[in-house]
């Protein structure tokens, strides 16, 4: 768990509105970078609750 930092950056950038700063106002770049961790940890958490053998999420109930 030592260093995740460099890994957490990276993962971000590959959203192209945190890379390249467009906005000027504060309030919209932290709300792309909300927006942005959200999805992050919304693809992990579905990415470890599918069954890895069909790729697809178990089912519900």
């Amino acid at each position: 768990m030592i260093n995740r930092h460099p890994q957490s950056f990276a993962l971000l950038h590959w959203f192209r509105r945190l890379r390249i700063r467009w906005e000027i106002r504060d309030d919209i770049h932290e709300a792309f970078l909300s927006l942005a961790c959200s999805i992050i940890c919304w693809r992990r958490l579905t990415a470890l609750a599918s069954d890895p053998a069909t790729g697809r999420p178990p089912p519900v109930g």
